[in-house]
């Protein structure tokens, strides 16, 4: 057990850094919001994890509309929106 628990803590370690890289590039391309990409990587991540948990569970299929949601609310959680100047808005 001590050897499945290290083994998939080294994984789960390993998938969020590769996110945390995948964002950083992201965030220089304008894609991700400004802020730690470390930040992004596990706000991220923590949204489809409860998703994937529902389905997993059997609660919501993999396109229910919850599941769909949550997804979307992933991805606007971490994507950079330049804000509007009021001047530019149009009335």
């Amino acid at each position: 057990p001590e050897l499945v628990e290290d083994a998939t803590a080294g994984l789960r370690r390993e998938f969020r850094d590769t996110l945390s890289r995948l964002f950083a590039t992201a965030k220089q391309d304008g894609k991700v919001r400004p802020g730690s990409a470390d930040l992004w990587a596990a706000v991220w991540l923590t949204v489809v994890q409860f998703a994937l948990e529902r389905v997993v569970a059997k609660d919501w299929t993999p396109d229910h509309p919850s599941a769909l949601l949550a997804l979307d609310a992933a991805w606007d959680a971490i994507a950079y929106r330049p804000v509007e100047s009021p001047v530019s808005r149009p009335l």
